[in-house]
């Protein structure tokens, strides 16, 4: 269907066009890249779905139309264009070229923006272009993993045309779960990875693009299988155990696949059950010494902790840099069912007088990482308030950290159980030096309340105001605060802070300093 200029001026005459419409008709007489497709997909919104589905497959065989057209002129090299020469073509408006400029070709777009009839009418007429990549790196098997229309059923079209002599990844399109599938190519599983683990990943597509085995690895020595037990499903990890994957294969850091069953909650038991069953072995460690119960405690399910217990994991052993037991990981930032997972290894026998390597306790790590509800369970559990780490540091320090989850919460709950006050580090620091610099105005401010000094120096003559100044967040409010509780501010104090706030970038803070008079102890007083 072609819409004449007489067609489309006699739509806008109509009284109730829209301005959505005139851009509509734009779009149609003068489509571009995905615009079409846009076209086609509102339709479907719309309930339109026979038609929508006859455009895009008349889409596809013009595109195949269009193609042969253009990729012909390499017959004969005195008339073959460049992709520039190509665009300035005299043409007529009302024709629909392939957009040689990003090097797509009519089966990029089709694996993209189609349905999957769209692919295999391409696919029938010509399998030349299915290895090609676009400027974005992209094959067409990689288009139809992040299309949003039918893109598994897409990817399995494509491999058994063009790729039927990789065993691997043909076996994957005739037996594997599909959920596999997403794992190595879809996007929207590759945006929920962290960095390391996306180029990781894109490796084991190029390997197995290029013929390899499914257990085949990284340079970082991960496989499918590291991968699968953590981002896929217990399907994708049964049928990779299934077909001869390594169950004891060490990455660089000297974990196996159960160790990445332990940093998620998705079927975590469920999968470590698989595993050991099939042989893999619990008495693991990787290189900093820190074992399967470790990261189970900080980042899986409480099932998974239990299970790992269960099966004679010691509660009490030591590992990771810093020499801490499970306890210290269950008060991770965001670690789920937290109270449960200590009450669980406390049950079973895990010491609560325990120290890492700076000295810390339990309650330390709670009050700087973890919940209230996790410092109060501690506090239950008899654990003393006071204790100190080798800076000689309190719990109460650490909840004046940066970004504490419910630092005053944390706080009023220690001090109404009999934390100090008074309390410096071995550098003479106190808890109102290190909320300036660290905390919110709010917890500056109850410490003001509770009487803790404003005139006090730590190491080098580092004043509380000058710790105000070095802060990340609400600095001249903490200064103006400071200033109202008669906080002494003399010249060396004002030249320092204005020093240290130009070389920071604070300007609002420096143009505050210097509107300040010098306030001297005995004009105070």
């Amino acid at each position: 269907m072609v819409l004449t200029l007489d067609t489309k001026t006699a739509v806008f005459n109509e009284p109730l066009y829209t301005p959505r419409v005139r851009k509509l008709l734009d779009i149609i007489m003068n489509e571009s890249g995905d615009c079409y497709m846009i076209f086609i997909d509102a339709l479907r919104e719309k309930g339109f779905t026979v038609i929508a589905d006859e455009l895009e497959i008349i889409k596809s065989q013009q595109r195949i139309k269009r193609g042969s057209e253009v990729m012909s002129t390499k017959d004969n090299p005195e008339e073959e264009l460049t992709k520039h020469d190509t665009t300035s073509q005299n043409t007529t408006p009302s024709e629909n070229k392939i957009d040689i400029s990003m090097n797509e070709t009519p089966l990029d777009h089709s694996a993209y923006g189609d349905n999957i009839d769209g692919v295999k009418v391409i696919l029938s007429q010509s399998c030349d272009n299915i290895y090609l990549t676009d400027l974005d790196g992209d094959t067409p098997i990689e288009k139809a993993c992040i299309s949003e229309s039918n893109g598994i059923d897409k990817f399995k079209s494509i491999v058994s045309k063009g790729y039927s002599k990789l065993n691997a990844l043909v076996k994957i399109c005739q037996s594997a779960p599909n959920d596999l599938i997403r794992l190595i190519f879809d996007k929207m599983v590759y945006d929920k990875m962290d960095e390391s683990d996306q180029n990781g990943i894109i490796e084991i597509r190029q390997l197995l693009l290029q013929g390899c085995s499914l257990d085949s690895a990284t340079k970082n020595n991960k496989t499918l299988l590291h991968y699968a037990c953590e981002y896929s499903t217990l399907a994708t990890v049964r049928y990779l155990i299934d077909n001869g994957c390594n169950l004891n294969i060490e990455d660089s850091w000297n974990r196996t696949p159960l160790f990445s069953c332990c940093y998620t909650t998705a079927n975590s038991v469920e999968k470590i059950a698989l595993l050991v069953s099939s042989g893999a072995r619990l008495d693991v460690t990787d290189k900093d010494s820190a074992r399967l119960l470790h990261y189970s405690c900080a980042f899986s399910s409480y099932e998974a902790v239990k299970f790992l217990i269960d099966n004679g994991c010691n509660v009490n052993n030591v590992g990771g840099k810093y020499n801490r037991t499970p306890l210290f990981y269950c008060c991770v930032r965001d670690s789920p069912q937290a109270v449960a997972k200590i009450q669980l290894l406390m049950d079973s026998g895990a010491k609560l007088d325990v120290r890492d390597l700076s000295n810390q306790t339990v309650l330390h790590k709670a009050c700087q990482c973890s919940t209230v509800q996790v410092v109060k369970y501690l506090i239950d559990k008899k654990h003393t308030v006071n204790c100190v780490d080798r800076y000689n540091r309190t719990p109460l320090f650490f909840c004046c950290d940066v970004d504490v989850l419910q630092a005053m919460d944390k706080i009023q709950l220690l001090v109404a159980s009999g934390a100090g006050l008074d309390v410096k580090d071995t550098d003479n620091f106190t808890l109102l030096h290190i909320s300036c610099q660290c905390s919110s105005l709010d917890v500056v401010k109850y410490f003001i309340d509770k009487n803790c000094s404003v005139n006090c120096e730590a190491i080098n003559k580092t004043t509380i105001f000058f710790s105000c100044c070095i802060s990340d967040t609400q600095r001249v409010d903490k200064m103006k605060l400071l200033l109202s509780k008669n906080c002494n501010f003399e010249s060396r104090d004002k030249e320092e802070c204005i020093i240290e706030a130009e070389k920071r970038g604070y300007h609002e803070t420096v143009d505050f300093l210097k509107s300040v008079p010098i306030k001297k102890w005995y004009q105070i007083m």
